[in-house]
């Protein structure tokens, strides 16, 4: 079974990344088109999640970004970059949907988790910590390779791993890796 990207064949919009950061597109209508070429129901709904975050708005008058257009397409690229089969925007219910996108910047960027969305599991989330374990522990890292990748102690490590596996429901490495890659920590 193959899953399209929203707005290949239904209603739906994808938003994705391009390679210039803080730039976007979206596939709508069967087509692929440039993120201000959407219809203004579907940026307006976009631009109403990004001033309602108030942690990412904070880090753009911070870094003296002050154009509206700017702000929004760029809080866009952080929280809604990931290319899947789910809609980044429900046109039947005008329901914007915040994803977790590994942008390659993460763990080097001075706004990680302040601009960009932390993973939530139930009623609580992943820290940068958790997600950069859960990260390497799907990609088959023994836990002292995995400790000495993030500067812990092996003991630390492993209750840092119990820790993620609690909180996403994973019995073993396994499930963590199914996880990792249905939330777009793994490719």
């Amino acid at each position: 079974m193959c899953l399209l990207p929203a707005g290949l064949v239904d209603a739906n919009v994808e938003i994705f990344a391009t390679e210039i950061y803080g730039k976007c597109k979206a596939t709508f209508q069967g087509k692929v088109v440039e993120f201000w070429d959407l219809p203004s129901e579907i940026t307006s709904s976009i631009e109403d999640e990004a001033l309602a975050d108030k942690k990412a708005m904070a880090t753009f008058k911070e870094d003296g970004v002050t154009e509206l257009r700017t702000i929004v397409e760029s809080w866009a690229w952080c929280n809604l970059g990931r290319y899947d089969s789910t809609p980044d925007y429900t046109t039947t219910t005008g329901e914007v949907r915040r994803e977790f996108y590994d942008c390659g910047r993460r763990g080097k960027c001075a706004n990680e988790f302040r601009r960009c969305s932390k993973i939530v599991v139930g009623d609580t989330y992943l820290t940068a910590r958790e997600t950069e374990c859960a990260r390497l522990m799907a990609q088959g890292l023994a836990d002292k390779e995995i400790a000495d990748e993030m500067g812990l102690q092996e003991v630390s490590m492993i209750s840092l791993s119990q820790r993620v596996r609690e909180k996403i429901g994973a019995r073993n490495r396994v499930d963590v890796a199914v996880w990792a890659m249905g939330n777009g920590l793994i490719d």
